[in-house]
């Protein structure tokens, strides 16, 4: 029999029992407990391995799924980014060098290289990545401080030259790209209308030709 101090015992959805206990807590031994089985019980089943790490992977996926529908900017979870009250002062941070970093080390990066220029530092931090590049969205403390590093040209990352834009644009920039696919549907309709029509007048122009040829004759 042990007593378990300083913890919390819970059993998961499969009746497991499910001990996490804190950096105080302590499992004493204070005595013992003799069963009597009524039938052999059976030793060969495999026992069942680590389960706070099937928990945790487990509870992984709704964890990501919860944070991408947070705002990247405060966190919110009743707006995106392109609607977030505090867009004036967010920006996006794009640089080849943040691909290539692991999370804790993009955010030291990132900081030492804002220190670096003199500008001021971030007070939230959050990476996305869907296509090829990833953007760092961050948040300042007031429009004035992101406003400095928007103008700042010679913000370098790694070696690498970062590019920024206000968290204003995030959703222009959408729509911008949504008008632009548009448009360029729109011209290649235009375009095979008008190798159709050409492709049409030269097959006339062909009969005529022929045609022409054979009242001569």
């Amino acid at each position: 029999i042990f007593l378990l101090r300083g913890a919390q015992a819970s059993l998961n959805r499969e009746g497991r029992l499910i001990l996490r206990i804190t950096a105080a807590g302590c499992l004493s031994r204070v005595g013992f407990l003799t069963l009597a089985y009524e039938e052999q019980p059976d030793l060969s089943v495999k026992p069942w391995g680590d389960t706070c790490k099937s928990l945790e992977s487990a509870d992984k996926p709704r964890a990501d799924a919860a944070n991408r529908s947070r705002c990247f900017l405060c966190d919110s979870p009743l707006h995106a980014v392109h609607s977030c009250p505090e867009r004036g002062r967010g920006i996006c941070f794009e640089c080849p060098a943040l691909d290539e970093m692991l999370p804790a080390e993009r955010q030291n990066q990132l900081q030492q290289a804002l220190k670096n220029a003199c500008l001021p530092e971030v007070s939230r931090f959050r990476w996305y990545k869907k296509a090829a590049h990833g953007v760092m969205y961050a948040l300042l403390a007031d429009d004035a401080e992101a406003n400095q590093i928007l103008q700042e040209t010679d913000f370098i990352i790694g070696g690498e030259p970062v590019v920024t834009y206000s968290t204003k644009v995030v959703g222009t920039k959408r729509e911008h790209a949504g008008e632009e696919k548009a448009a360029k549907k729109a011209r290649k309709s235009e375009d095979d209308g008008a190798a159709a029509q050409q492709a049409a007048g030269e097959g006339k122009g062909d009969k005529g030709g022929k045609g022409g040829k054979g009242g001569k004759g």
